[in-house]
């Protein structure tokens, strides 16, 4: 088997109300700082957006209720922005990134959590 080619070697800065993305080979993994603000709940959605990380051709973005996982495919991005909707508002969801390329997944970004609340 090959070794995976280098792939999102860079650590980039959070971004006020961004989830930060840092990339190291696969099966190294991606890294979403879950700093204040990560992941921006909505009424009865969340928004993530996150920094390209070179090399990417696209991510997975996953969520779960349950913090640490199990996750699910929520759905394959080709950008770094993505609003899930759709979700009860008052239900904490807790959501990963993992970056694609043409070698593989790399693993699982660390965990942005966000509680969806309706509009008042």
């Amino acid at each position: 088997m090959n070794a995976p080619a280098p792939f999102m070697q860079q650590a980039l800065a959070l971004a006020p109300r961004s989830v930060g993305l840092s990339d190291p080979n696969p099966p190294g993994g991606c890294v979403i700082a879950s700093a204040g603000g990560a992941a921006v709940p909505g009424d009865g959605l969340v928004s993530l957006q996150w920094l390209a990380s070179s090399g990417a051709s696209g991510y997975y973005v996953k969520r779960s209720t349950i913090g640490g996982g199990p996750y699910s495919i929520v759905v394959t991005n080709s950008g770094t922005l993505f609003t899930n909707g759709g979700l009860n508002n008052g239900t904490l969801y807790h959501f990963v990134v993992s970056a694609l390329n043409g070698v593989g997944e790399s693993a699982n970004s660390a965990q942005a959590s966000a509680r969806p609340t309706s509009a008042v």
